[in-house]
């Protein structure tokens, strides 16, 4: 989904993990959440902050809505303004930029195995 106003161009791509509509639903609060959070803006200031904040609210709103069911969502937005690309993104999603025919990715996702890697190349955690 994407959404363009006064401030810029937010798109967003979530995908659900869930059994039957579980996912589904999760894929669409998390979405939807993040476009009503930015529709009212006419500038986007902090975007580091909105997409933490939106992130939150979004797996908030996923978990007062499922309860006790299994289920989630991966997410990513971009917001796009006259001069700068801003991103976030939650779970196994990435984020790559397409220049003529070249995909150049912009993130790795954050599954167990990304962020584990990462802590070991940062010294952070051993290899065992």
């Amino acid at each position: 989904m994407a959404f363009t106003n006064e401030a810029g161009t937010m798109a967003v791509l979530a995908d659900g993990i869930g059994n039957e509509n579980t996912g589904r639903l999760c894929a669409q609060l998390a979405a939807d959440t993040v476009l009503d959070r930015y529709e009212p803006y006419h500038v986007l200031n902090h975007p580091a902050y909105f997409f933490k904040s939106t992130f939150a609210e979004a797996n908030r709103r996923i978990q007062m809505t499922i309860g006790e069911r299994r289920g989630g969502a991966s997410l990513a937005a971009a917001f796009i303004d006259k001069t700068h690309l801003y991103y976030a993104v939650a779970g196994n999603v990435r984020i790559a930029l397409k220049r003529g025919e070249e995909l150049i990715p912009l993130s790795r996702g954050q599954t167990m195995d990304v962020l584990a890697a990462e802590a070991f190349e940062n010294g952070s955690i051993s290899r065992q």
